[in-house]
């Protein structure tokens, strides 16, 4: 399950992500300038997910859970951190696919 790590403030982070959220007419979230990309790298080292959820995984959904705590209203440390758990759980419960690699290399 999703949680903070320990000795950080995620509050300024979220509040700073809040600050540029824009929504549009038809409810879709964005959010202004390069800040956004650098606050998701910020909550990347300021949470902690389960060791099955692989690190472009754990980007992907931290990104991901801002937009959709910013859909749903104000943008909180509470509100993304439920995202985040929402997501992770969503990725832990996916069946294990198995793939296979076939590579060739010409002369």
């Amino acid at each position: 399950m999703a949680s903070w790590v320990n000795g950080y403030n995620p509050n300024s982070i979220t509040d700073r992500i809040e600050q540029t959220k824009i929504i549009s007419s038809n409810r879709k979230v964005s959010f202004r300038g390069f800040e956004h990309s650098q606050y998701v790298v910020l909550l990347n080292s300021m949470v902690n997910l389960d060791q099955q959820v692989p690190e472009v995984e754990k980007r992907r959904i931290i990104n991901q859970s801002t937009f959709i705590a910013g859909a749903k209203g104000i943008i909180t440390s509470k509100s993304i951190l439920n995202e985040i758990t929402k997501l992770e759980r969503a990725y832990l419960l996916m069946p294990e696919q198995r793939f296979q690699l076939h590579t060739e290399i010409s002369i």
